[in-house]
């Protein structure tokens, strides 16, 4: 039978044994219980869209407990959309921001720095797309948070959203008819007066002159004739 002398070292080696497990499983227990965390993440695009024409998207991380850095991952076709350089809003003051690029990825990070505490409530992040294709080009994002002592929590089933990219409308240029072959006017028959036979008939002054005319050379071919019968008979 051990005395209580004897007994003393066992319990106090059974309390730290004790405690010690007790610690442990509290530090275990630390990370998962401080993990950042989102009540709801909502994602919202421009609907439609002709090709060339900017796709606005809007992500907010509702409701965020602990975070102290968050990055926020889409997935999308390059064949028609490409990231809009530099159109991703800043996350908030004190922390650090960056935006990589991929094959049909952005991902827009924000990081605290130094002692800047953790955030908590609604974080907004937007950016901008340009359109390059037509057809119906789905986005998908995806949320990694990181708490104050490395807690990772990771929201990957948001429902994606699409946008339908219409083709620039096709402009046909308008037909012209090729300028009218200009057709010589017909040539109206003459409206003088003719004969019976076909012939002009001779009216008002143009008539009579003519035949004024006609008469007076008539008349001097007959006197110059009698004047050189005359003129011979007198020679003879």
């Amino acid at each position: 039978m051990l005395t209580s002398a004897q007994r003393r070292p066992r319990l106090f080696a059974a309390i730290a044994a004790s405690g010690l497990a007790l610690g442990l499983t509290l530090l275990a227990a630390g990370p998962a219980a401080a993990a950042p965390a989102a009540t709801d993440v909502i994602l919202e695009v421009t609907p439609t869209a002709e090709i060339g024409a900017p796709v606005d998207v809007s992500t907010v991380l509702v409701g965020t407990t602990d975070v102290y850095s968050y990055a926020v991952t889409y997935t999308f076709d390059p064949a028609l959309l490409a990231y809009q350089t530099a159109s991703a809003t800043s996350g908030p003051a004190g922390g650090f921001d960056s935006v990589s690029t991929g094959p049909g990825t952005v991902t827009v990070l924000h990081s605290r720095l130094g002692t800047s505490p953790a955030l908590a409530g609604d974080l907004p992040v937007a950016l901008s797309f340009d359109t390059i294709g037509s057809g119906i080009a789905t986005i998908a994002v995806s949320v990694t948070m990181v708490d104050p002592v490395g807690a990772t929590t990771v929201i990957a089933d948001t429902a994606p959203e699409s946008v339908t990219i219409a083709a620039l409308p096709v402009v046909t240029p308008p037909v012209t008819d090729p300028s009218p072959t200009s057709t010589p006017a017909a040539i109206a028959p003459s409206s003088a007066p003719r004969n019976a036979d076909g012939s002009l008939a001779l009216t008002g002054f143009d008539g009579g002159l003519l035949l004024a005319f006609a008469v007076f050379g008539a008349a001097a071919i007959a006197v110059g004739v009698v004047v050189v019968r005359r003129r011979t008979a007198a020679t003879r």
